[in-house]
């Protein structure tokens, strides 16, 4: 499984790499292993991001978008919890997976 494989990879467990000095933070992402890995992520993919999440910060969700090859970003007015504070997040959501289901999304 992915956990054993980042274990024996970096010789952390997925939480240790995840909550860091006690800070969460999204540090799988800095692993060689799960970054080489995005690229082969071909399926239309929308990455959602809030512009004032604390948690998981903007930079995280832009190496997301940028290393798979369909993926799009997109930035909603609000945090961590953007789906509720913003209301354009919840109708783009639906709307990308409607495109999707029906081949309308490249």
């Amino acid at each position: 499984d992915s956990g054993e494989m980042i274990q024996e990879r970096t010789g952390r467990s997925v939480r240790e790499i995840w909550v860091s000095d006690g800070e969460p933070a999204f540090r799988a992402l800095e692993s060689e292993v799960l970054v080489d890995a995005l690229a082969s992520i071909a399926h239309p993919t929308l990455v959602c991001a809030g512009e004032y999440d604390d948690l998981a910060p903007m930079a995280n969700s832009e190496l997301l978008a940028d290393r798979m090859p369909n993926a799009t970003l997109q930035r909603f007015d609000g945090g961590h919890l953007f789906l509720i504070q913003d209301r354009a997040a919840f109708p783009a959501i639906i709307e990308f997976l409607g495109a999707a289901t029906t081949g309308g999304v490249q």
